[in-house]
């Protein structure tokens, strides 16, 4: 079985395997447009596939085969514009949080990209009825393997929050082709190494020190056992699966077994290799020069005739004739080495200034948590000394949050079902509308500044400048799925279902104006918003009068200034 595809989506197409991946398909098939769509997040550069884009500068536009959209896998919208827009026959998917690290510390990020974002991707080209759908995955799904190699049937243990994500991510791969027959593959890669490598990673972090003069870290013992595979190498391995393997089917995609002493031991042997070439050079040319201080009157043969050092000259001749025999091999190949590393030497520092501007992150991530942990202080300073009563607080309102959380999302499904039973037609609306007059934001979707961070990330937006009793109109058409309202100063919000798997949340109600199991138009007053702190509706995380308002997207929140005018 031979397919072949004119249109092919690759996500993640800017970063260290998806830019070789795109560079591969575009020198092998001629004949086949790729689109690349990347977020450019810390592991994206343009520069990784500058030679393409060179090459595209020089075609009439019409005749260009490489097309480059910045965005986010999972954001829907921008899904279905491209899907439908360019009729992709195949998706790659490239896209992924990847630094282990960043895991521990980072955990949504992970899964919003690493899971949500295959949702989306792959829910995209069922709905679209693409032709071939492959996911990118990792063999760090099977945890740690004492002995031998994992098989493509073994069981998944992933023992850090990537893995998990992207473990999950292929068993969700796995849901849609027993469900829906999706005709998607999936290809388990092992450590990969090459040009464009992050240089954080353990090859070009070893190559760039060795350059210069920097003495190679290594953890541990240096006996940890990886396999290791050629971005190129991999690379064909996707093409073979893409164009000649069964749908349905999984791949390990491995290469050979070192452990990260081993691979600096072969990085210092180039060297070595090298320094012995120089010596030898050396030696022969010392050859030469006593030969030319003889006296230049005379010929050669003369001279060593009257010398009687005939025989040792070519003797000397001998010997540096199978020397010179014996190094043409490794000098052809250590000259090709030394050029290569002499190229990701250029590669690394153009990726300095990277580096710097990741340093400067961190420095203002840490001072953002210095100021969470400043604020945690004076709430704790404020009680008293009563931890206790704070813990206890905490606990209260965390459960809260996660109820509320629970709640909202077994609505919308029940919500979604009484509409199917009911037969139930929204009106078709342009887009949303900002539910109350104001503009002002007084708190962003997951605000970094969100004073209540360490409890939890801040699902919505919320709009100040709307005192007590300002009236709330719904943002646009649909069916009233939750009023939760109790007269006191609890938590009080309702919830509204619209269509394309959308829904809105209004919080801090201190009157609602419609009730459960209605639908209501777009610009409808529905309830009159409370937030000062201990009134009506205001619940215990309130700091001034707002409006909190979701949007949530299949009952996940998403950041509602995408869905606003």
């Amino acid at each position: 079985m031979q397919l072949s595809f004119k249109n092919i989506l690759v996500c993640g197409g800017s970063g260290f395997i998806g830019s070789n991946f795109i560079r591969y398909i575009y020198n092998k098939y001629p004949d086949c447009k790729i689109f690349n769509l990347d977020l450019l997040t810390y592991a994206g550069n343009p520069a990784n596939l500058a030679d393409i884009e060179e090459k595209e500068n020089k075609r009439n536009p019409a005749n260009q085969r490489c097309h480059f959209f910045r965005g986010d896998i999972c954001d829907g919208a921008l899904l279905a514009n491209i899907f439908e827009k360019y009729n992709f026959d195949a998706v790659i998917n490239f896209a992924a949080e990847s630094h282990v690290d960043r895991s521990f510390v980072s955990v949504f990020d992970f899964i919003r990209t690493n899971v949500e974002g295959v949702r989306s991707l792959i829910e995209a080209t069922r709905k679209y009825k693409v032709s071939r759908f492959v996911q990118i995955s990792t063999d760090e799904i099977y945890g740690s393997v004492p002995e031998g190699f994992s098989t493509e049937d073994a069981p998944l243990k992933p023992s850090n929050p990537y893995a998990a994500s992207k473990a999950a991510a292929d068993l969700l791969v796995q849901s849609y082709i027993k469900t829906h027959q999706v005709p998607a593959l999936i290809v388990r890669g092992s450590n990969n190494y090459g040009p464009f490598q992050y240089p954080e990673k353990l090859i070009p972090l070893a190559i760039s020190n060795i350059i210069e003069g920097i003495k190679v870290p290594i953890h541990g013992s240096g006996e940890h056992r990886r396999t290791w595979i050629h971005v190129n190498d991999f690379c064909s391995a996707i093409d073979t699966a893409l164009h000649k393997a069964p749908d349905y089917s999984i791949y390990n995609a491995s290469g050979e077994e070192k452990t990260n002493l081993e691979i600096q031991n072969n990085q210092l042997e180039i060297d070595r290799q090298h320094e012995e070439i120089v010596n030898q050079k050396n030696k022969m040319s010392s050859v030469l020069k006593t030969i030319d201080k003889l006296d230049h009157q005379q010929s050669y043969l003369e001279i060593l005739i009257l010398k009687g050092s005939l025989g040792n000259f070519f003797k000397e001749v001998n010997e540096l004739q199978t020397l010179e025999n014996g190094l043409k091999d490794d000098l052809s190949g250590l000259e090709e080495s030394k050029i290569q590393l002499e190229n990701k030497k250029n590669l690394l520092e153009a990726r300095k200034s990277q580096l710097s501007q990741l340093k400067e992150k961190i420095t203002e991530n840490t001072e953002k948590i210095s100021v969470d942990k400043k604020t945690k202080d004076q709430l704790l300073t404020s009680t008293k000394g009563q931890e206790s009563n704070f813990q206890k607080l905490l606990a209260e309102v965390q459960a809260e949050q996660a109820k509320i959380n629970s709640d909202i999302q077994n609505l919308e499904i029940e919500a979604r079902k009484k509409l199917a039973e009911k037969n139930g037609t929204l009106p078709a609306d342009d887009g949303f509308i900002w539910p109350v007059a104001s503009r002002k934001v007084t708190a962003y979707f997951h605000d970094p500044e969100y004073p209540f961070r360490y409890i939890f990330e801040h699902p919505a937006i919320d709009i100040g400048a709307t005192p007590q009793g300002t009236p709330i109109r719904a943002a646009g058409s649909g069916y009233v799925a939750k009023v939760q309202f109790r007269g006191d100063s609890s938590y009080a919000y309702l919830m509204i279902v619209h269509a394309d798997g959308l829904s809105t949340v209004y919080g801090h109600i201190s009157k609602p104006y419609v009730s459960q199991d209605n639908f209501v138009v777009q610009g409808e007053v529905i309830a009159l918003s409370g937030g000062s702190l201990g009134g009506i509706g205001s619940g215990n995380l309130t700091t001034a009068p707002h409006l909190h308002f979701e949007v949530r997207l299949n009952g996940i929140p998403v950041d509602p200034l995408k869905y606003l005018p």
